[in-house]
């Protein structure tokens, strides 16, 4: 953080090389790159005239974030002072005070008073590394912090006549634990600030305060927030990386529950330690010092803990292990989310064990895109051989409705769908999500979607069933035809919902139940059905197979934006997804997409360059260019249908500002851990892509 005027400016430009446009009377706090991995926040705010600081500006646009400024002072000055005291001097690694533009030490020396009289009322937050630059001969040794010293004695008793008067030790002592002060002329300034950049990454690091660059964004965004409503608070990085991850529901409930049944066993301790390091560092969650974050989350809930169990210690005893636990984790940089992530179970392992999606993605290698394996159960280490599905954030629900009492025009419907649908290597399974049933629908959802049974498994039973009874907790349709409800537990793949009429079961967690309508909606519920509504049915199931991912965030700040979006199929690569292909190149299936505008691009769906990457066996991938107004705008993307009309890729329209809340973009901490590697898929395909884009321009 450089801090100053004109002497400022000159020497950025002949010193650091910067060629930074300043506009005349315009003063602000600015950014501007030294480095890849080095900014430079340029202070001039303090210099703007009072009278032309804005007060209000209607008509805020929804790229821009603006806060109100509340309970500060009046004058530009002292609300720019604070403003690098209080807010900006956090994220600096050093801040040079041009001595000069101050005009003088005095001046300097009235600043740093004031920055310290601020830190103490917040407990010293932070050590600031600063340099003084002179235009001429530095001062004695030691005259700057003498002066500091001389000075703070009045200014203290000043700031607060009630308190008692500190010593010279006290002073220094407080000095020292706010500034570490050095001097340097213009002509050195350069050297000695890259010598001290390198210790201050060292040193910023060992303190976990080395942000990554989406980290510093969001911290520094939360931080002028607060900044802006209370101007006097210090900001707690803590506490702002968890905004979108608070700490779980009655923590405290549950952690006494757990001592009163644990208390006398072996490593409780260790145990509730643990637990509490899985909490603290999901996946994306930054690196704090695990001691703070302890005293910050969780002693106040600990301590009362403590006292509602009277286990005497409990509170040194979990934050020593604690911080063991997490400083071994992050020394080997491993997520705790690698163990688990607070989600509710939704996937059975063939040990009977269940886990979290989150622990899927984390646990497991992914053999294709949001298909991963287990080698080992992480609960009781038995040999995994299944591989695991995982819906894809984007991609919308698929549904099936059964119900009526005619076995055999439910089976002649299914069948009917799985032919128009024509692909020989996907089943029912592969095709929906859930399955909503009742009356005879219940046995398709239990053989079908619950044991894996094709059609003709199906229809080798339909003679041997008997009229449906439901007996306690099953469901019987004669001998060797009785499921317990229970066991829908097992389906991984797919949502079972089944209503008997006085009760409804179902497989998925109340925590995770249906925000949105289906993407797909298939019903069937006994009665004669068309071959229209079955190809109409086809072939919206066919264009869900598709579904779109943001490859970055888009550059809101520019005029003219642009965002790139992924267009992927949820069937991994395989011959499947080859059957797929060839099909939709013998139909010459077109791509249709436009954005917020009007105009409409038609292309070929599968390229000679995809089709060329899926025979290899990766995973289908397009990458489409689009131009959007802002995150208010909508992607519009279609592929052709059997029946002649279009039907929308999964969840399309979509909106790009809900499209970022599905990929968890928008939450910087604590998001979901996905392996994405998408530069190693895109080579053929971006490539031509882009040399589309190039062609059009020209």
């Amino acid at each position: 953080m450089a801090i100053g005027g004109t002497s400022k400016r000159r020497w950025l430009a002949d010193y650091a090389r910067l060629a930074i446009g300043y506009e005349e009377n315009e003063h602000s706090v600015a950014f501007a790159c030294l480095q890849d991995d080095v900014f430079l926040l340029d202070c001039e705010l303090h210099l703007q005239a009072h009278h032309t600081l804005p007060r209000l500006k209607a008509g805020v646009s929804r790229e821009e974030s603006r806060a109100l400024l509340t309970f500060a002072s009046r004058q530009t000055q002292d609300i720019a002072f604070a403003l690098y005291s209080n807010l900006l001097s956090y994220f600096s690694g050093m801040v040079l005070l041009f001595v000069p533009d101050f005009g003088g030490v005095s001046q300097v020396i009235e600043f740093l008073c004031a920055w310290l009289g601020r830190a103490m009322t917040q407990g010293f937050p932070t050590s600031t590394r600063i340099i003084l630059l002179y235009d001429t001969k530095l001062p004695p040794d030691g005259d700057v912090s003498f002066q500091l010293v001389a000075s703070l004695a009045p200014y203290l008793q000043r700031l607060d006549p009630t308190s008692c008067c500190f010593s010279i030790n006290q002073i220094k002592d407080m000095v020292t634990r706010c500034f570490r002060l050095s001097n340097s002329t213009f002509q050195d300034g350069m050297e000695q600030m890259w010598w001290e950049h390198n210790n201050q990454k060292l040193y910023r690091k060992r303190n976990g305060r080395s942000f990554s660059a989406r980290h510093l964004q969001s911290l520094m965004q939360s931080a002028i927030q607060q900044f802006a409503l209370e101007p006097s608070t210090a900001f707690d990085a803590i506490s702002a990386s968890r905004i979108h991850y608070t700490l779980p529901y009655n923590i405290e409930g549950s952690i006494i529950s757990f001592l009163k049944v644990s208390r006398d066993a072996d490593k409780f301790d260790t145990i509730l330690a643990s637990a509490l390091v899985m909490d603290a560092y999901p996946p994306g969650m930054h690196n704090f010092l695990p001691g703070p974050v302890f005293d910050q989350l969780y002693k106040e809930v600990i301590v009362r803990c403590e006292s509602a169990v009277n286990i005497y210690g409990l509170v040194e005893s979990v934050k020593y292990h604690f911080v063991t636990t997490a400083t071994h984790s992050l020394r080997h940089r491993l997520d705790s989310a690698r163990i688990h992530e607070e989600r509710p179970p939704t996937h059975t392992l063939g040990c009977q064990h269940r886990l979290c999606g989150s622990c899927i993605v984390a646990l497991g290698n992914e053999v294709s895109r949001w298909h991963f394996q287990l080698g080992r159960c992480p609960i009781c280490q038995e040999l995994q051989e299944i591989v695991l599905a995982i819906q894809p954030s984007t991609a919308g629900d698929r549904v099936l409705v059964l119900g009526g009492d005619d076995a055999g025009s439910t089976w002649q419907f299914l069948k009917d769908l799985e032919r128009i649908v024509g692909l020989k290597l996907v089943d029912l399974r592969g095709l929906f999500d859930e399955v909503r049933a009742c009356g005879i629908g219940i046995f398709f959802a239990f053989a079908i979607f619950l044991e894996g049974w094709s059609l003709y498994d199906c229809k080798y039973h339909l003679n041997r069933m008997r009229p449906k009874k439901i007996r306690r907790n099953e469901a019987i349709f004669g001998d060797k035809l009785a499921w317990n409800f229970e066991e829908i537990q097992r389906s991984n793949d797919t949502t079972i919902i089944i209503d008997t009429g006085k009760k409804a079961w179902s497989n998925r967690h109340s925590n995770t139940a249906a925000t949105r309508k289906p993407d797909v909606l298939v019903q069937y519920e006994g009665g004669i059905f068309s071959n229209s509504i079955l190809t109409t049915d086809s072939s919206q199931l066919l264009a869900s197979l598709f579904y779109i991912e943001l490859d970055t965030l888009p550059d809101v700040t520019s005029p003219s934006q642009y965002c790139t979006i992924m267009l992927q199929c949820r069937i991994p690569p395989g011959q499947p997804l080859v059957d797929l292909l060839c099909r939709l190149r013998r139909e010459s299936t077109s791509l249709f997409y436009r954005d917020s505008g009007t105009t409409e691009i038609s292309e070929e769906l599968c390229t000679e360059a995809v089709f060329w990457e899926c025979e290899r066996h990766r995973p289908f991938l397009r990458m489409i260019i689009l131009h959007i107004s802002s995150i208010e705008s909508k992607v519009y993307i279609s592929i052709d249908g059997m029946d002649g009309r279009k039907h929308w890729v999964s969840n399309c329209p979509y909106k790009i500002e809900q499209l970022i809340r599905d990929q968890e973009m928008d939450h910087v901490f604590g998001r979901r851990d996905r392996k994405i590697e998408s530069g190693l898929w895109t080579k053929a395909a971006q490539a031509e892509q882009e040399l589309r884009e190039a062609l059009k321009s020209i």
